[in-house]
């Protein structure tokens, strides 16, 4: 009985290493939705969600929408083929989604429309633009 035990213990100890070692890379990413401008720009800006994901399309927006200007990095954003759309008055500059500074940001599956820029970029590098559509 007492050989058993010994050899049980030591495959419990390397299952629980494993277990409380794992990089946090394997870690499931934390994600949430976000249903207008404000909640999603807030919710990309907390720093508490990797993935941001839009609910709902976003109509006839005034002055820039979604904002990553703080050098946020390392999120996604998600419209889901959810459209924001502006309203089309380019008084002063407004954009659909905007990202100054951060690196390696996401932002994915969008239609922007009728901003005077769909997705502004100001000092941003390494990011991921990627099946956005675009139109004025």
């Amino acid at each position: 009985m007492k050989g058993r035990l010994i050899t049980v213990v030591p495959i419990v100890v390397l299952l629980a290493a494993a277990l409380f070692l794992t990089p946090s890379s394997d870690v499931l990413a934390a994600s949430t939705t976000c249903n207008s401008c404000a909640d999603c720009s807030s919710k990309l800006a907390s720093g508490s969600w990797d993935t941001v994901t839009l609910t709902t399309d976003i109509s006839n927006h005034a002055g820039t929408c979604i904002g990553l200007i703080l050098g946020e990095s390392n999120v996604v954003f998600d419209c889901d083929g959810h459209t924001i759309d502006g309203d089309d008055t380019a008084i002063d500059p407004d954009h659909g989604i905007t990202m100054m500074h951060g690196t390696g940001n996401t932002i994915r599956n969008c239609t922007v429309s009728d901003f005077s820029d769909g997705i502004y970029l100001w000092d941003a590098t390494n990011h991921v633009i990627t099946n956005n559509t675009l139109t004025s």
